[in-house]
């Protein structure tokens, strides 16, 4: 397998170029280290695991990709439901897939996954359904890192297939010809897709404390809730700046965690996530007919957490906050809102 450095040299953004980019499309920059007591995830292998079961490495035979025309096709994975019933994201069974050919020119409609690989050791098995040349039905093993397993688990739909390009079990990492070659369709295969899903990781709990009782909730939850609350379409800075600070805490206490505080946290540790960081995706979520995020077993709309992050911005500098004072890098207004 070619190390991922062949992906980023593939962007041709230069460092202005990259810093406007993330303006554009995120609403925000970071560039100094949050507080401690926030949870950092500088490298995605360091969020929370949590595994569908999984097959022995050895249970089948390893998976030979089907031979493309690199330069002009492309495969597309369908992820299969789970066979029992289960809430869209939360079955354990094993990962089931089938894999097949397209021509870029003529594909059907299909999603694109954007993610961080983490550890580049590909070791957890994903079943491959298919028949051999005699039409038997077959079943051989396509291995995967442990960031794409667990993107998997939630992405799989409840009842039916759902067709996905993903560029670890769709590219043969073992041909380094065809690895370049599909490296170059890269832009053109994001701009294909009908959505782009950007995998964050799996969803973190903190403690809730007031001084009557405690609870643990989930960023996601957090997240929701700011995205429930904070209008999209207001463009009256005084009336965002009341709302947001209805619902954020910008100052810290060292004994108490309220909801409010708990609010902010889960957008800054939401930011830090390494997806934010990496050069390639830039491209990646820019060519995009639509984008959206899965964190955890939650699916959020990037354009609603956009309008989150720059309603957050809007209100420090109106409160006239130096964001110096909690150490949490910049954001810088969109030029998308």
């Amino acid at each position: 397998m070619l190390p991922l450095e062949v992906y980023e040299s593939h962007t041709t953004y230069g460092p202005r170029q990259l810093y406007r980019l993330q303006l554009d499309i995120y609403g925000f920059f970071e560039s100094r280290p949050p507080p401690e007591h926030f949870f950092v995830a500088e490298n995605i292998d360091r969020t929370p695991v949590d595994l569908p079961n999984v097959l022995g490495e050895d249970e089948l035979q390893p998976f030979k990709h089907p031979l493309i025309d690199a330069g002009s096709q492309i495969r597309l994975v369908s992820l299969l439901p789970p066979e029992r019933p289960a809430d869209r994201g939360e079955s354990r069974e094993p990962l089931q897939c089938t894999i097949e050919v397209h021509s870029l020119a003529k594909v059907p409609e299909y999603e694109a996954l954007s993610y961080t690989w983490g550890g580049i050791h590909r070791h957890m098995p994903i079943s491959v359904l298919g028949k051999d040349a005699d039409g038997n039905a077959i079943e051989e093993a396509l291995f995967a890192t442990l960031q794409l397993l667990m993107a998997l688990r939630r992405l799989r739909l409840v009842s039916t297939p759902r067709r996905l390009w993903i560029d670890q079990l769709c590219i043969d990492q073992d041909n380094p010809k065809e690895v370049r070659s599909q490296v170059q369709l890269m832009g053109d295969i994001y701009k294909a897709a009908r959505r782009v899903v950007v995998w964050l990781g799996e969803d973190i709990k903190h403690t809730i404390v007031t001084p009557f009782k405690s609870w643990e909730e989930t960023n996601s939850t957090h997240l929701l809730d700011l995205i429930r609350e904070i209008p999209s379409n207001s463009h009256n800075a005084a009336d965002n700046t009341i709302r947001v600070t209805s619902l954020v805490q910008f100052g810290l206490t060292y004994f108490f965690e309220r909801v409010e505080m708990g609010r902010l946290r889960a957008v800054y540790e939401l930011l830090w996530r390494p997806w934010f960081r990496r050069a390639w995706v830039f491209q990646e979520a820019s060519l995009a007919k639509e984008l959206s995020v899965q964190f955890g077993r939650a699916e959020i709309d990037f354009g609603n957490l956009e309008n989150v992050f720059s309603a957050i911005q809007r209100a420090e500098v109106d409160l006239g906050i130096h964001r110096d004072i909690l150490g949490l890098g910049d954001l810088a207004t969109s030029t998308a809102t």
